[in-house]
């Protein structure tokens, strides 16, 4: 994994000191009341959650930044290839506030947490409320914890693989 860090940021002088580091990512996180889930009524959390154990490389000569932000600019923004960090490009100056990251993953831990030992009749009944609360609020985090939720259930109503009969 690649990413780029403002020079200042007390994180790079944790990862000189020790470069085994933890990245965790939470997403379609969203909060389901307890009124949602029948008796007894207890609110809980959606989401997935990863964290990556990993070795940190350190990234600090120019050339080496400059190739971090510019595969981070080919994804985000692979349209505008005008914008890419080239020696003598506008962005080159700015390369010494930056600090590049090249994570080597060593281990995965995931938790996904969608009510998957609840019955499929209340997960159906969720669903519909995250869909209403989405159309209501505009929140992009329940429509995706509503869009895991409806594929971890068609897989667990689809039963077992027939494909091969």
């Amino acid at each position: 994994m690649l990413l780029h860090l403002a020079a200042a940021n007390p994180l790079l002088a944790a990862v000189r000191a020790d470069p085994r580091v933890t990245l965790a990512v939470t997403d379609d996180y969203a909060f389901a009341p307890g009124r949602w889930r029948g008796a007894p009524y207890t609110p809980t959390s959606y989401y997935a959650s990863v964290q990556f154990s990993c070795t940190a490389e350190l990234v600090e000569d120019a050339a080496g930044k400059a190739a971090i932000l510019n595969r981070q600019l080919a994804h985000f923004q692979p349209e505008r290839p005008g914008d890419r960090v080239g020696p003598g490009g506008a962005q080159w100056a700015l390369l010494t506030g930056v600090r590049g990251l090249r994570l080597t993953v060593r281990r995965v831990r995931a938790k996904f947490k969608y009510d998957d030992k609840k019955p499929v009749e209340l997960q159906a009944e969720v669903a519909e409320r995250l869909a209403e609360r989405h159309a209501a609020t505009g929140n992009p985090q329940d429509a995706g914890a509503r869009a895991q939720l409806l594929r971890r259930m068609a897989v667990r109503t689809a039963g077992p693989d027939r494909s091969s009969d």
